[in-house]
C-alpha cells in the first residue's frame, strides 16, 4: 500500500496545484518581469495544464515564444520523450539564442 502512495505523490501534488488559483495567478503575475525573454514552452498534448488554457495565457504572456506540444505526453514531456525534449532545446537554442 505505501508504494502506491509514493507512486500517487506527484499526481496529487500536480492536482492540487493545478487547482490553486490564487498561485498560478500569482505566478503569472510575477512571469510578467521576464516578458521580454525568449521562451520555449513545452507541453505534453494530455497535459491537464492545456485544457485549463496554460499554454494560451503563456503563449500571450511571452511574445518571443516557441510553442512546443509533444504528442503523448503528460504534464512532464521529458520523461515519456526526452530526446524530443532534449531535440526541441537544442533547437530552440541555435535558432533563438545563439544566433
Amino acid at each position: 500500500m505505501a508504494d502506491r502512495a509514493v507512486r500517487r505523490y506527484p499526481h496529487d501534488l500536480f492536482r492540487s496545484t493545478a487547482r490553486s488559483h490564487d498561485y498560478l495567478v500569482d505566478l503569472e503575475q510575477r512571469l510578467r518581469s521576464l516578458t521580454e525573454m525568449p521562451a520555449l514552452l513545452i507541453f505534453g498534448d494530455q497535459d491537464g495544464l492545456i485544457k485549463l488554457g496554460w499554454l494560451d495565457r503563456l503563449e500571450q504572456l511571452f511574445p518571443r515564444h516557441r510553442s512546443i506540444v509533444m504528442p503523448g505526453c503528460h504534464h512532464f514531456p521529458q520523461e515519456y520523450d526526452p530526446v524530443g525534449v532534449a531535440t526541441a532545446i537544442r533547437r530552440w537554442w541555435d535558432e533563438e539564442i545563439e544566433l
